[in-house]
């Protein structure tokens, strides 16, 4: 089993990466793309603002969000230490993507800064935080669960709509980047490059997306109600149906109220949730069994025998007790034996005196 301490750095490192999901989006939202003017530096010469910059409080969020992002990326590096510590090696192997991604979500966010904020650019950062979730996720679920081999839970038709579901969440999270790519929230407050698309149209296309990743979430709830699924796999996917209503709701209030900030953020941070529950609910169908309970059933079997019953009804019990008094009878008849060869002996000996 891993330890407890190793399991709390694998939950720390994912509150991490959703917590920067969150930051990030208050850079976008609060226009502070640009408060550092280049990267890695903030500005030329200098790796930290500098008395004279204009930016104001752009340049404080901008930067926070940076050292934010270092503090990520040490404790992606603690994640790998753990899954080292840990001596498993699949956790070992799951710590890498995190690392790996950080760093590559690093030199992105540096080359969406120096090309003024792009749309592309933005919208592969999001990506890119967004598999970083679904790895962290990965990462502390199976350090929950037994480290054996992986099989499947549930049949295979359930599990492939898991698989469909999946990729219905990513169209879900694209259609959301292209949405915001074309919406006001650009990330810089002065000159934001937009998409050259219709808002309305791919709002709806967003919008429908999301219906359909909904309908496949009901689906699953009742694949799995129907089928011999674990309690916690159940519960996971209700969990996931009230976070989809949750996303749902967000959504189309924002959409209505003119995307206003504080909408805006709460809807990417339960983008991120989403993206949670369904990494878990995916882990959960696809997992190694639980044999913690096998060896007590054994032992309590052998502690206490049942007892087998023959055809007649009579237990192994019933035999014994019946054997027991054969031999009990047994020693009686044995023992009565003696005498009656004397009374023969005799009646012979009578008869040949006669």
């Amino acid at each position: 089993m891993v330890k407890p301490w190793i399991r709390r750095v694998f939950l720390i490192h994912l509150c991490m990466q959703v917590l920067i999901v969150l930051s990030g989006g208050i850079v976008r939202l609060t226009g502070s793309g640009l408060g550092c003017t280049t990267a890695p530096q903030c500005v030329p010469g200098s790796i930290i603002p500098v008395a004279d910059q204009h930016q104001g409080l752009a340049t404080v969020i901008e930067f926070s969000n940076r050292i934010l992002s270092v503090l990520v990326g040490f404790v992606a590096l603690l994640a790998v230490i753990a899954a080292w510590k840990s001596g498993s090696r699949r956790l070992l192997q799951l710590s890498g993507i995190p690392i790996i991604f950080t760093l590559v979500q690093g030199i992105l966010g540096g080359i969406t800064v120096n090309t003024g904020l792009h749309p592309g650019t933005v919208m592969a950062h999001f990506l890119f935080s967004a598999i970083l979730v679904a790895a962290a996720s990965v990462l502390y679920i199976r350090s929950i669960q037994p480290d054996q081999p992986r099989q499947l839970t549930v049949r295979k038709e359930v599990w492939w709509l898991g698989i469909g579901m999946s990729v219905a969440l990513a169209a879900v999270l694209i259609a959301g980047t292209v949405t915001t790519g074309t919406g006001p929230h650009a990330g810089d407050a002065e000159n934001p490059p937009r998409f050259n698309l219709d808002l309305q149209f791919v709002t709806h296309i967003h919008a429908e997306i999301g219906i359909a990743f909904a309908m496949l979430v009901v689906a699953m709830l009742i694949a799995l109600r129907l089928s011999k699924a674990s309690q916690l796999a159940r519960e996971l996917s209700w969990w996931l149906l009230a976070a989809v209503a949750l996303q749902a709701t967000i959504g189309y209030l924002q959409v209505f109220s003119g995307l206003p900030i504080l909408l805006v953020a709460m809807h990417m941070l339960a983008a991120s949730l989403l993206v949670v529950v369904m990494a878990f609910l995916m882990c959960e169908l696809r997992r190694a069994p639980d044999t913690a309970s096998a060896p007590a059933e054994t032992g309590a079997s052998d502690q206490a025998p049942v007892a087998a019953q023959a055809p007649d009804g009579t237990t192994s019990a019933d035999n014994e007790n019946d054997g027991a008094v054969l031999t009990a009878g047994n020693k009686t008849d044995g023992a009565a034996q003696p005498a009656g060869s004397e009374d023969a002996a005799t009646s012979g000996r009578t008869s040949a005196n006669t």
